[in-house]
């Protein structure tokens, strides 16, 4: 009687045992991120590679900012200097619109110096002493075929001297904080008129900033007085990919150079892109080596604002634990796109919120999800299982818990 009673005891007592241990809460399932170190992709295509041995920059003001490349030193702008010397003289003597401002008489001395310009093969358009030109014709002279005698000009004109009217350039440069850019003459044959890309975008978004300089330099051709036929735009790639602006530059110091401006399409919008691209020595024509270089980069911004995936349906994108069977994957439900400038930090985040512990989840359900952060801006999808979630046995629970 005492052992069947010791029995009838350890019998209770195991079931109470295991009673106990069935009663218990089951582990909660861990999620575990794949990857903690990504970064935004980089399109294929662009806006990289930048060209070899150039300096530049690229922009989507308010969007996207390209670090420079190449340093952003200070380097020759070439005629791109003409910009400025444009946003001086329109401060000095605004055009109304739809006018041509006031007239501009070429002088004897004017006609000599346009002759020694066209000896040394810069660009200039014939002049002849007594000849006029109005204020908008001149402007075009400068943004269109890039005359360098039309820039001197412009000097003596506005400011009775090149010395004087350089002043009022770096002076201006000065007051829009563009701190590396130094001009030493109106047209930027001189080795000294530099600019890093940084100021030299500002610059071209200022000058893009005032409609009779917008619409002056997206003419891919003018007709001038003196002139036979209309001159071309040295910007050849004038509506290619959206092209609209700025400016070219070409000289022996400075080698190839191209500020642009570009529409691109954003969320349904058109915004402005800018970039620039200074001292390019490749190719039997710098202008057109750069200006090709150019579109690339236009291209390249036009796929990354498109859109990046940093997610897409099906990818792994971290795991499932649970101490009763094997890991399981999740996958991402949904695509994620972001715009961002390729390696931007990814920051994300994994949860699990809805499963029941001990609960059987069938294959592709979704259990969470995934939270990514990329700059200022945070995207969600759902997580799914790769695999069914299955409840532990009775064995597992009775010997683990």
């Amino acid at each position: 009687m005492v052992i069947g009673g010791l029995v009838v005891l350890l019998l209770a007592g195991a079931g109470a045992g295991a009673g106990w241990r069935l009663s218990r809460p089951l582990p909660v399932p861990t999620a575990t991120l794949t990857d903690t170190t990504r970064s935004v992709p980089d399109p294929r295509g662009g806006p990289r590679p930048w060209p070899s041995g150039v300096e530049g920059a690229l922009t989507v003001p308010g969007v996207l900012n390209f670090p420079p490349v190449g340093g952003d030193k200070p380097l020759p702008m070439a005629s791109i200097a003409k910009l400025m010397t444009t946003l001086v003289l329109l401060r000095d003597h605004p055009i109304p619109p739809g006018g041509q401002g006031p007239t501009i008489t070429i002088t004897a001395a004017d006609v000599v110096d346009s002759m020694l310009e066209g000896a040394a093969q810069d660009s200039i358009i014939p002049f002849t002493a007594g000849e006029q030109l109005t204020e908008y014709q001149a402007v075009e002279a400068m943004l269109i075929p890039s005359a360098d005698d039309v820039a001197d000009v412009i000097a003596q004109w506005d400011a009775g001297g090149m010395s004087a009217f350089v002043g009022e350039m770096n002076a201006l440069a000065a007051q829009w904080g563009l701190k590396n850019t130094h001009f030493a003459d109106a047209s930027g044959l001189s080795p000294q008129t530099v600019g890093t890309p940084s100021d030299l975008l500002a610059l071209g978004e200022r000058a893009m900033a005032n409609p009779l300089i917008a619409s002056i330099v997206a003419q891919p051709s003018v007709s001038l007085p003196g002139m036979t036929a209309p001159a071309t735009n040295y910007n050849y790639v004038i509506g290619v990919d959206g092209i609209v602006g700025v400016k070219t530059g070409y000289s022996t110091a400075a080698g190839g150079c191209f500020l642009f401006a570009a529409l691109v399409p954003l969320l349904g919008k058109q915004v402005m892109a800018y970039g620039v691209l200074l001292g390019e020595q490749h190719g039997t024509s710098l202008l057109d080596t750069v200006e090709q270089d150019g579109v690339k980069l236009v291209r390249g911004v036009r796929r990354i604002l498109a859109g990046v995936l940093v997610a897409r349906p099906g990818e792994t994108v971290g795991t499932l634990s649970v101490p009763w069977q094997p890991v399981i994957e999740l996958a991402a439900a949904k695509s994620i796109p972001v715009i961002a400038t390729p390696g931007t930090p990814v920051r994300e985040h994994l949860s699990v919120d809805r499963i029941v512990p001990g609960r059987v989840v069938p294959k592709g359900a979704s259990v969470g999800r995934l939270t990514v952060e990329v700059g200022l801006h945070t995207f969600e999808t759902p997580v799914v299982t790769g695999a069914r979630l299955d409840s532990p046995s009775i064995l597992w629970r009775l010997t683990h818990l």
